[in-house]
């Protein structure tokens, strides 16, 4: 998962790069606009996936707690197990 985001760090920066530059050279504001959708979908669109196998493996892990959590109550317990003294 670190790397999905650290793809998503350099996403960002190639996106700033890319609307700085842009936005330098334009010569219209047509030109501006289009430079800066570009740059959003250069940063917005690795964030959004990263997001989402983020979320995916929040889900995966609580519902493995939840059935981890579950395991341990129904076992019996030390008390129960232990001979009568």
């Amino acid at each position: 998962m670190i790397a999905m985001w650290i793809l998503t760090l350099v996403a960002a920066g190639f996106a700033a790069m890319t609307a700085l530059g842009g936005v330098v050279s334009a010569k219209s504001a047509p030109q501006e606009a289009a430079v800066a959708a570009i740059a959003l979908c250069i940063a917005v669109i690795p964030y959004v996936f990263t997001r989402a196998l983020d979320g995916i493996a929040a889900t995966t892990w609580r519902k493995e707690m939840l059935a981890a959590a579950k395991r341990a109550s129904e076992a019996p317990s030390i008390a129960e197990k232990a001979p009568p003294a």
